[in-house]
């Protein structure tokens, strides 16, 4: 039985000797037949140099070195595409998800026929803030978007051979990895952990927002039936104010004004014009990024 552990690296250089002993003293407890895949997603600083020594004093380690950087997403398909073992453990490097959950992972795994066992954190971490918006997230992915998704999970995931290949035959370019995983299917179970919660992130707010469009875009049809939901209700309440326009200049005397209702309706009509292009665009975005038929992602070297 073989054991790939795949993860990504970006700026990852305060954390890939702690990272690299903890999960080496756990993959040995389950086997000794493993590889560990590190993924340079473009790094900028020596991440990769550092991952490269390491790999010519253990030949356990595999090193995917990306043309540029791809993206967080990109570079962990890119990990899980050259992955060969039986069994994929996903994780980030950061060590905000442990190294340790592998053996508790894997032993529910086999203990349970799963597919998937993931981590799933007891109570959201970080600021108020982080955690009032987290919650706000998930009710509307899963009330508003339909889309089935588990609350506040982690990276941190086990995977069977099986599933990875499955789950690779995925080829959208417009994608956030975690909607791709509920949508492969198979018996995906959560497993309780506690994580913790760095103030650092290479995530900004910018980055953020990309990934909630593109999860919505790429998950989710919701958005464009309200659009077309809206656009039923404007016209139906626009056609009311103009016959009631219209019969108070038959019945009143004198010439109406009429100021306010105008203003009314192109104000109306301004912001449901704007919002229909706004989200149409994001689809189109995403059509423009599929129908280009352009890589995933671009390995420079294996070594």
């Amino acid at each position: 039985m073989k054991l790939s552990i795949v993860t990504t690296i970006y700026k990852s250089t305060d954390f890939i000797d702690e990272f690299y002993s903890r999960i080496t003293l756990e993959v040995k407890k389950i086997t000794d037949d493993y590889e560990i895949i590190f993924v340079d997603d473009g790094s900028p600083d020596d991440s990769l140099s550092k991952i490269i020594k390491l790999g010519e004093k253990d030949h356990h380690i595999k090193v995917i070195e990306l043309s540029r950087n791809f993206g967080h997403h990109e570079a962990m398909i890119a990990g899980l595409d050259f992955s060969t073992g039986d069994y994929i453990y996903l994780i980030d490097i950061d060590l905000e998800d442990q190294p340790e959950w592998l053996s508790i992972f894997y032993n529910h795994l086999i203990t349970n026929n799963c597919d998937v066992v993931y981590g799933k954190q007891k109570k959201r971490s970080g600021s108020y803030f982080r955690k009032f918006f987290g919650n706000l997230w998930y009710k509307i992915i899963k009330n508003i978007l339909k889309v089935e998704h588990d609350e506040n999970v982690c990276t941190a995931r086990i995977m069977t051979r099986n599933y990875v290949n499955q789950l690779n035959k995925f080829e959208e370019k417009f994608f956030v990895l975690t909607g791709i995983f509920y949508q492969t299917g198979f018996k995906q179970e959560p497993f309780l952990i506690e994580k913790k919660f760095r103030n650092i992130s290479n995530y900004d707010f910018l980055k953020k927002i990309s990934i909630t469009l593109k999860f919505i875009v790429g998950n989710s049809n919701i958005p464009l039936f309200f659009i077309a939901f809206l656009n039923l209700i404007t016209s139906i309440l626009s056609m009311f104010i103009s016959f009631f326009i219209f019969v108070r200049s038959l019945y009143i005397d004198g010439l109406l004004p009429g100021w306010s209702s105008i203003v009314f309706l192109i104000s109306l009509f301004y912001f449901l014009i704007a919002l229909s292009i706004s989200t149409i665009s994001l689809y189109l975005a995403s059509i423009n990024q599929e129908t280009k038929k352009r890589p995933r992602y671009i390995v420079k070297s294996i070594k």
